[in-house]
């Protein structure tokens, strides 16, 4: 459970810069 969670939260947290990068890139 505990190691399923950790992978959950790596890939929102992979998720998340991806949508800030680009974000980023179309303001820019």
């Amino acid at each position: 459970m505990v190691i399923l969670f950790d992978i959950a939260e790596l890939a929102y947290n992979f998720l998340s810069s991806i949508v800030t990068h680009t974000q980023a890139c179309s303001f820019h």
